[in-house]
């Protein structure tokens, strides 16, 4: 077996993971998911899982619904907002068709065919993103509101930052540093060169599902 297939599952069972997700998107970006049951990761390494393509946004028409789900084990990663409970494990897929062909509107295809045409010419081309974000009391709203957790500006010393931060560490996005940005709340983390197809399989997506 491959060596981080194997990582992967004996991971899964090293760290009593409850539910994988099967992270893909549509042509737009927005995030799609497929959860699996351990038992069934090994499964969908070998064969991919099934997925009905003319539900997502732009990837397939209805006569050509049928595709599947490849994980790649390389973007496996523990899910840390999850905490000790139900552990949550995910990995982002490729998406092929049926005879195995990758999907000509899948995102990361599209992206890996842009990369091969580019490095067809001499270029090789990184990104740098920086991921900001905000930090709230609650999910409840105060006179129509979010509520934020300080008011504090631009590189202020505020308590509890950082352990926000180092779960954007925790999901694999290594990060230059980090500090308090513009707006009340609001924190940026500047993260580390990559390579472009390496880079949106670590950023974090925050999520509770």
């Amino acid at each position: 077996m491959d060596k981080q297939r194997d990582f992967v599952l004996r991971t899964i069972e090293e760290r009593g993971v409850k539910f994988v997700r099967l992270w893909f998107t549509d042509v737009v970006g927005t995030l799609k998911s497929v959860a699996l049951a351990p038992a069934e990761v090994e499964g969908a390494f070998t064969e991919g899982v099934g997925i009905d393509g003319s539900a997502i946004e732009g990837l397939t028409r209805a006569f050509e619904a049928d595709v599947l789900a490849h994980p790649d084990p390389t973007t496996f990663q523990i899910l840390p907002w999850r905490g000790e409970v139900d552990p949550t494990a995910r990995m982002f897929c490729d998406i092929s068709t049926p005879d195995g062909q990758p999907a000509v509107a899948d995102p990361r295809n599209v992206l890996k065919r842009a990369l091969e045409k580019a490095a067809d010419r001499g270029f090789t081309f990184y990104t740098h993103p920086e991921i900001e974000f905000y930090l709230l009391k609650s999910s409840k709203l105060r006179k129509g509101r979010p509520v934020p957790v300080d008011s504090a500006g631009y590189f202020d010393n505020v308590p509890g930052g950082l352990r926000t931060t180092s779960v954007v560490a925790a999901c694999g996005c290594s990060k230059t540093w980090a500090s308090r940005s513009s707006s009340a709340t609001m924190r940026r983390a500047p993260a580390r060169t990559r390579s472009t197809c390496a880079m949106p399989t670590r950023s974090p997506r925050p999520t509770t599902s």
